[in-house]
Parts: C-alpha cells; structure tokens; sequence
C-alpha cells in the first residue's frame, strides 16, 4: 500500500517543445516531509491526480539533487497518459509517493579493476528525451558536493 501525500504545484512550465519542467512542494505533508526518504539521484515517486481518481498513478524520476529542502524537480514529457499534468497551475494540488528505488549510487562505481594511477577520473552518462531528470540530479549532486548516500 502506497502512503499518498497531498502536495502543492509550485511550477509547470514549458521547457522545450513537448517538455514540461514542474516543481512541486513536498517539504510539508500531514505525513512529513518527503525530502527525508530522498537520498540518491536515480529515484522516483509515483504522481497521481488529487481530483481525479479514474487517473492512474505514473511514475517520475526526480530531476532535482537530494539535499535540495522542500521541493521537487521533474522534466515531465507531453504525451496522452500526462496530459492532465499540462494545465496544473501553482497552488493545484496532486497525489505523490514516497520516493522509491535504489538510484545511481555513485560512490559504488566498481573501480577494484583498476590501478590508482589508471582510474577514470570522469564518467559518461547517457539519456535521451525526459530520462536526463535523473542524471540531471546525479550531475548537481556532484557539482553542490553532495553524499547523498552517506
């Protein structure tokens, strides 16, 4: 059973053709906060509508880093099953998850094959369309210098 948190539309723009860039306020809930249960880039929540219950729950990586106090970030793709994210507007209120999964634990590189002189010192990280949310939020991990595994 999923422990839904009402939480309140901040943001929901247009980022690029077909892109929505939405930020939601999850500092506070009649539940706690869900910036707690976030503690590595790579993880998700499930975003349902506060008014409609016919629509089905979808899934969202988070874009923002850990760490970042009272909201979050999401790089959401326009397509049919998202459609009534589009009109939502600041103050609108939705369902969320906690967040979930296991993320990109990035202090967990498996290096062990490599002399200390020979490790890599940058990683390459692909994705395409709106799969750059979560690699969005390892990036800003790294450059804010945070342990969000610690």
């Amino acid at each position: 059973e999923i422990a839904w948190n009402v939480v309140e539309v901040l943001e929901n723009s247009t980022a690029a053709t077909g892109i929505r860039s939405m930020v939601i306020n999850v500092g506070s809930t009649e539940k706690g906060s869900l910036c707690e249960g976030y503690k590595t880039p790579g993880m998700f929540v499930q975003i349902k509508s506060h008014y409609d219950s016919a629509i089905k729950p979808a899934f969202f990586a988070i874009a923002s880093a850990p760490g970042t106090h009272g909201k979050f970030e999401f790089i959401i793709k326009e397509a049919e099953s998202t459609s009534w994210l589009w009109n939502l507007k600041k103050g609108d209120k939705v369902e969320m998850s906690p967040a979930m999964g296991k993320g990109f634990n990035m202090q967990e590189l498996d290096l062990a094959g490599f002399a200390q002189e020979q490790k890599p010192l940058d990683v390459i990280m692909l994705a395409t369309g709106t799969g750059v949310a979560p690699m969005r939020a390892a990036i800003e991990s790294k450059a804010q210098g945070l342990h969000p595994t610690e």
